[in-house]
């Protein structure tokens, strides 16, 4: 089964999808074909005990996708596309349990401070009505990537079943309601295995500011993404 078969499935049965890291295997074998060093680092084990324990410190219990994508490639993975310093392609970020938790706990009482801050303004620059609304909705949110820095981050909507996959513009996402209904993919699952189609490349300039101030639907069309320059060239 691939990653979309399994994508209306219940937790129990949706482990089986991920317990293999072809996608990455078929990313890594199409960039090596291409004179490329691609690096697939797997990280730490990580157990269900270890997922328990995070469940009881973090504001909201890990979805099952994300549980089992954690299960399946450790903490820590990573998927470089070009082993290179010099390398202009942006791969998959590190991602750590630690940084899960400390970007997840209080992540929704930061949302409301931003939200009441800005709704305070003699002049605030979303209606107050709508940004209310926004704010919960928002405070249902699980950061989940983009933990390297900045504050911005790719974020699971759990207001949603399945969690779809939206964007948290640091601070000034108050300001921006036009970007509010702008979404990546409809499930974790359906976003990674999207993304492994372009072998885990980041669109140009990566993912946080080439999603900033957008609307509607993520375009997952090839000529979003950067092309594969093989070594050489």
């Amino acid at each position: 089964m691939t990653l979309t078969d399994c994508s209306g499935l219940g937790c129990g049965k949706f482990s089986r999808c991920l317990t293999n890291l072809e996608h990455c295997r078929r990313a890594r074998c199409h960039l090596s074909e291409r004179g490329l060093d691609p690096l697939l680092v797997t990280g730490a084990p990580v157990s269900e005990g270890d997922l328990n324990a995070l469940d009881a410190e973090t504001d909201f219990p890990m979805p099952c996708e994300l549980r089992h994508f954690y299960l399946d490639k450790g903490g820590g993975f990573r998927f470089i596309p070009h082993d290179d310093p010099n390398s202009d392609l942006f791969g998959r970020e590190r991602m750590d349990l630690s940084q899960h938790r400390i970007s997840s706990v209080g992540f929704a009482g930061k949302i409301e401070r931003e939200a009441v801050s800005e709704m305070a303004k003699p002049a605030p620059r979303s209606d107050r009505t709508l940004l209310r609304q926004e704010m919960e909705r928002r405070k249902r949110w699980m950061p989940f990537y983009g933990f390297a820095g900045g504050g911005d981050y790719l974020c699971l909507d759990l207001s949603v079943s399945p969690p779809s996959v939206r964007f948290y513009e640091s601070l000034v996402w108050v300001a921006l309601w036009r970007s509010w209904d702008f979404l990546l993919a409809s499930s974790f699952t359906e976003f990674v295995e999207k993304w492994s189609r372009h072998h885990f490349l980041s669109p140009a300039g990566a993912w946080t500011s080439f999603c900033t101030e957008r609307s509607g639907r993520f375009d997952w069309a090839p000529e979003r993404f950067p092309p594969i320059h093989p070594e050489g060239e």
